[in-house]
């Protein structure tokens, strides 16, 4: 599914102008669906139950996250410098410094891992009801930064929710299904 999303990107990143309605409806979803499904298949849990160290946990999602952002970047400078005719530029390193899903995905597994060994996990609706506060003050405010920590509070809100969905015991409780 995260390969699904992942393609999604790429086409709509490369069917024409955003205003096209193919585009605006892929662009509509396609990142909340990778941050939910990367909710899903998070674990930051031993065989055994107990967590994982913090160290441990964040090596791991540095290599895999990490390591696949700088592999990004190398390519996309690569692609500009070569295939774009483009000069190297400070603008155009930073550019592609921050490819936000990445970095973003990187941040929020380990506020996730932070949210879990604090329990505030398990407490749902206020850790939502928080976040979803968070995700409207930043829309409001309009806050931009380069290293996207505005698009925070919306990734991990997807990403919980693909948390929750993957444990019945979330969603009878707090759906009252």
């Amino acid at each position: 599914m995260r390969g699904l999303a992942i393609l999604l990107v790429v086409l709509g990143h490369s069917i024409g102008i955003i205003t096209e309605p193919l585009n605006r409806f892929i662009l509509s979803f396609h990142m909340p669906v990778f941050f939910f499904v990367s909710g899903l298949v998070l674990n930051c849990r031993q065989i055994t139950g107990e967590m994982l160290p913090f160290k441990l946990f964040l090596i791991k999602k540095a290599k895999s996250i990490l390591t696949l952002w700088i592999v990004l970047f190398a390519l996309n400078i690569f692609f500009d410098i070569v295939a774009e005719h483009e000069v190297f530029t400070i603008d155009l390193f930073l550019n592609n410094l921050f490819n936000w899903f990445l970095i973003v995905l990187f941040y929020v597994v380990i506020l996730f891992y932070i949210l879990e060994k604090t329990i505030l996990v398990v407490e749902v609706l206020p850790l939502l009801l928080m976040i979803v506060c968070l995700v409207v003050v930043t829309q409001i405010l309009g806050i931009k930064t380069v290293a996207h920590i505005e698009t925070i509070p919306m990734a991990i809100l997807f990403l919980l929710l693909g948390h929750y969905c993957k444990k019945p015991e979330y969603i009878h409780t707090y759906l009252l299904i």
